[in-house]
This record gives C-alpha cells, sequence and structure tokens, in this order.
C-alpha cells in the first residue's frame, strides 16, 4: 500500500519524526501496538519469553525503520553513484568546477 502511496510515506516521516510536531498519530500507534503484541501471542504467533515493551519496540522500528531509513540510503547510494561517475573517490567532496 505505501509503495503505491508516496504521499503517505512523506506524512508519516513527517509526522513521526518531527521534534516539534503533533505526535498523536506515533502516541497512537504506541497504544494499539500492545494490544496486537498480546492478540499475536495469544494465537501463538509471537513468544511470550521476550518483554511485551520489547516486542513493541521490534515491531515499530521494522515497520518504519525501512520507511525512514530509504530515503537515506537511496540517496547515499545516488551520492555514490555520481562521485564514482565524475572519478572521485567515495567519502571525497568533488572540487567545484
Amino acid at each position: 500500500m505505501l509503495a503505491a502511496h508516496p504521499e503517505i510515506v512523506d506524512y508519516l516521516r513527517r509526522t513521526l519524526l518531527d521534534a516539534n510536531g503533533d505526535h498523536r498519530l506515533l502516541d497512537r500507534l504506541a497504544e494499539l501496538a500492545p494490544n496486537q503484541v498480546r492478540q499475536l501471542r495469544d494465537a501463538s504467533l509471537a513468544s511470550p519469553r521476550h518483554g511485551l515493551a520489547a516486542q513493541v519496540t521490534e515491531i515499530l522500528m521494522a515497520q518504519f525503520g525501512q520507511l525512514f531509513l530509504q530515503p537515506s540510503w537511496t540517496g547515499r547510494s545516488s551520492t555514490s553513484a555520481i562521485r564514482e561517475s565524475r572519478g572521485s573517490p567515495q567519502g571525497s567532496t568533488p572540487e567545484p568546477g
């Protein structure tokens, strides 16, 4: 769903990562996640041996980690490709022309 709607990804990124923004969405997700983990445990789909907080954190990081890191990774890959195409060693900045 998110791949087909990049505007939602941008909204989530802005809403969840803005230190001064409205965090109601993040608060609501943090409220819902423990209930989801409990349901997964009841259905024997999540281990009860791990702490609830650890599982909630793992779920949120898995879901949002790729979403938020992808632009950074893509940007880094693009920057590396540009440097290589200009003959600049990776990690250096090309001299202004």
